[in-house]
């Protein structure tokens, strides 16, 4: 028997400790969109890991410098933006905070591997991301914006955490191949495994076929979720229905998590934020996932959404651009569409209008959708996978 082996096998044998330490507070479900709170979760009910939560931690807080220095970088930098997270000293600060309520012997299980890249410690360490620095940068214009200074310690620090993790997990092959292709991460090294739904509880798939079965086949009605309107599409949202309008379908588009910018059409209702744990506004976010026929969200940036997940978990195809880790989690066909984004409106009027005006052709569709999100898309899914790769590290 190889060590390895030997290794594996008796983990087996035995409940293996596991340290999940995440910034975020993971009591809190409205934090991070739920995600700390489901991961921790869905982690706590597999058999075999002791799980213990490390959380929240401290904030950092902004970099102090020598007025002389402020001025400086004011005129030749000005309006860049600093993230305080990837100073140094913040850093260090977190990974003292992290390492004092971490016991020996634990596997470190990390979101976001800021908590522990500075960590001095012998712990096994894993951490999870839905992107690199790298990635970000490329996609979202708004980091265009970066401080040279932040720039730099971003840089050095992803690659200083691809080097030291024991092994990553990302949500989206996009996510994954930048920690390869841009920090050198051995791709045995990398796992690529989506989240599940931020829903509690989720819709079996008989309550879906009875959801669909309530739905207006004759008036189309459209979700799109977002709270920044542009990088969102939000106009191209509401171009969308209008297109449909001109093909004759009647239809609404329902717009939650921010109010437009500028007056819109008549066929749009804006719903506002609408927070999961708030009673009542959980109710009206449910109501509005049962009675829509497909999600729109013709984005222009985006990691890896939750809020498609959500939409499957109702029954909802999703329609979207072919960006940053999109295509992991909408498999073009399967659960939805995945559009380039200069045809977006053209492929994806043509495909809800051919989808909605023909009843067995729409139900084939839910129910894909809704069948690969209960195949794929699950935190049972993601606390299996997760599971597998933690019994895989070598004994402390």
């Amino acid at each position: 028997m190889t060590e390895g082996a030997v290794a594996e096998d008796s983990r087996a044998d035995r409940r293996i400790p596991v340290a999940l330490v995440s910034a975020h507070d993971t009591g809190d479900v409205s934090a991070w969109s739920g995600i700390p709170f489901f991961m921790s979760q869905c982690l706590r009910r597999v058999e075999g890991l002791d799980v213990r939560t490390v959380s929240p931690l401290s904030a950092p807080s902004a970099p102090r410098r020598a007025p002389v220095l402020r001025w400086i970088d004011r005129l030749l930098h000005p309006a860049r933006r600093i993230w305080p997270h990837y100073e140094p000293a913040a850093m260090k600060s977190t990974a003292r905070e992290a390492m004092a309520r971490v016991n020996p012997g634990e596997i470190v299980f990390s979101i976001f591997p800021d908590p522990w890249v500075e960590a001095d410690s012998g712990n096994p360490w894993v951490f999870f991301s839905d992107a690199t620095f790298a990635s970000l940068r490329r996609l979202y214009p708004a980091l265009n914006k970066l401080h040279p200074r932040t720039v730099r310690r971003g840089e050095r620090f992803w690659a200083k955490a691809v080097k030291r993790a024991d092994a990553m997990i990302f949500s989206s092959d996009w996510a994954a191949q930048s920690a390869i292709n841009d920090y050198g991460a051995s791709p045995t090294r990398v796992r690529v495994i989506p989240l599940g739904v931020n829903l509690d509880p989720v819709p079996s798939r008989g309550e879906v076929a009875e959801i669909v079965s309530q739905r207006d086949p004759t008036a189309l009605s459209l979700l799109w979720i977002g709270v920044d309107w542009e990088r969102k599409g939000g106009d191209e949202a509401v171009r969308l229905a209008a297109e449909l309008h001109n093909r004759g379908i009647e239809t609404t588009l329902h717009l939650v998590g921010c109010t437009p910018p500028a007056a819109v059409p008549a066929f749009v209702k804006a719903h506002g934020f609408l927070r999961k744990g708030v009673a009542e506004e959980r109710r009206r976010l449910f109501e509005l996932l049962r009675t829509s026929h497909f999600f729109v969200l013709p984005t222009l940036a985006e990691c890896a959404a939750m809020v498609f997940a959500e939409a499957n978990a109702f029954g909802l195809p999703v329609v979207t651009n072919d960006v940053g880790g999109n295509s992991t989690v909408v498999h073009d066909g399967v659960n939805g569409r995945v559009l380039p984004v200069d045809s977006f409106l053209t492929g994806a009027v043509d495909y809800i209008e051919r989808t909605f005006r023909d009843n067995d052709v729409y139900l084939r569709a839910v129910l894909a959708a809704k069948n690969d999100q209960d195949r794929r898309l699950t935190w049972s899914s993601f606390a299996a996978q997760t599971a597998d790769l933690l019994r895989s590290l070598p004994d402390t």
